[in-house]
């Protein structure tokens, strides 16, 4: 079987088992710690979205240099050294995180969080607790993108579905039979998420080809790629500003609870990207073979191929989600009031989501030609982020 079938395969089994991980146990959550203490969790996800801004582009260069290098014929020292010198600075970003998240806990529990049940002591504990949490699980992106860039798709997908179901289910049984709280709760995620950065790690490094010399730190690959991390960077920092900042502004603008009730909405529409991530991360890396390579036709063939896939699974399952999004959240909560609250914008969210994922394989695309196209994606963003965000604010204030 081709590696790229193989990777889709792996992928959808991978992504299907981590995204009912993420789901199923969120009803027990809400049972276990409350509605409020499940607005921290919605708020910790979208701190980690947020905090991408971080990454710098540094985990799609790695993923676009290895899969560039793995083209190419004795590059083995070359990628090692990159992976140790991104590594580096990687952990340091994660290191900046934790102290971030520190310094700013005490103001965002008493100045922007509206919590009417949990005391703020308690907010700043697990406000510092998340940024820990983030801090320890923040270098399992950069992993990631270096085994995805290597087409390791198959065992990427093993290692993030153990992590997966230890972190979702053992939240589950700390909170019943240790503590049913927020603090608890992030307790656990610490531990599952130091656990899978460096399993993942370990995997990186055993899949990187052999070299006769030792990888080391050298800043002349940062003078190397500091230009295209810049423009991913910022790309990603414009897109991550589009897809969050809906939430963001509401959880300053809304209640803790019904930021709940949004996180649990935004949470079911984006399972869309279940269905597409799979391809769309098993073609990133060999569009950047075939660009590499020059190979134009096979690029042609196979982009088109990837969009009739994406367009046939995306269509019928959002129509399904959108039309009855009342049976499917009531199935799946068992909750009658989570259900009046939260159907309809689930219904309008499933809809924007899948509008929305029809574009990452152009994206892909784009990016595997590198910077030109790189460039495009900014301003398309830009545009975006300038059109949503005064709508958010107007439909929130205004509306409700």
């Amino acid at each position: 079987m081709p590696k790229v079938k193989r990777n889709v395969i792996a992928n959808y089994a991978g992504n299907g088992w981590t995204a009912l991980m993420s789901l199923a146990f969120i009803p027990l959550y809400i049972a276990f710690m409350g509605v409020e203490s499940y607005g921290l969790v919605g708020f910790y996800t979208t701190l980690l979205s947020v905090f991408v801004l971080l990454d710098l582009g540094i985990s799609t260069t790695v993923r676009w240099h290895l899969a560039r290098l793995s083209a190419e014929p004795g590059k083995a020292h070359e990628a090692r050294n990159l992976v140790r010198t991104l590594e580096f600075v990687y952990w340091g970003i994660a290191l900046l995180i934790g102290v971030i998240m520190y310094l700013l806990a005490p103001w965002i529990a008493n100045s922007y969080l509206q919590a009417q049940e949990l005391s703020p002591e308690i907010l700043q504990d697990a406000l510092k607790l998340i940024g820990l949490t983030i801090a320890v699980r923040w270098p399992f992106s950069f992993y990631a993108g270096g085994l995805m860039g290597l087409q390791k798709q198959e065992i990427y997908n093993l290692i993030h579905a153990v992590i997966e179901t230890l972190r979702g289910g053992g939240a589950v049984l700390i909170l019943w039979l240790v503590s049913p709280t927020i603090q608890a709760f992030f307790v656990w995620q610490i531990i599952i998420g130091l656990v899978g950065a460096v399993a993942l790690g370990h995997t990186l490094w055993r899949s990187l080809p052999a070299a006769a010399t030792k990888a080391r730190f050298e800043f002349s690959v940062l003078r190397n790629l500091w230009r295209f991390s810049a423009a991913v960077s910022a790309h990603t920092i414009l897109v991550i500003a589009v897809t969050q900042i809906d939430k963001l502004m509401l959880s300053k603008l809304v209640t803790l609870e019904l930021f709940a009730y949004y996180s649990l909405a935004s949470t079911v529409a984006s399972a869309l990207y279940n269905l597409i991530t799979p391809v769309a991360t098993a073609l990133y890396p060999r569009f950047i073979q075939l660009v590499t390579l020059r190979d134009e036709d096979r690029l042609s063939q196979l982009y088109h191929h990837g969009c009739q896939v994406m367009s046939a699974l995306i269509a019928p399952t959002a129509i399904v989600l959108a039309f009855f999004s009342v049976e499917i959240l009531l199935l799946w909560t068992q909750n009658p009031l989570l259900v009046e609250n939260a159907h309809l914008i689930t219904s309008l969210l499933v809809l924007a989501k899948a509008l929305e994922s029809l574009q990452f394989l152009p994206g892909s695309l784009q990016t595997a030609h590198g910077m030109a196209w790189i460039k495009f994606g900014i301003y398309l963003s830009l545009g975006s982020l300038l059109i949503l965000a005064p709508a958010v604010y107007y439909a929130t204030t205004n509306f409700g």
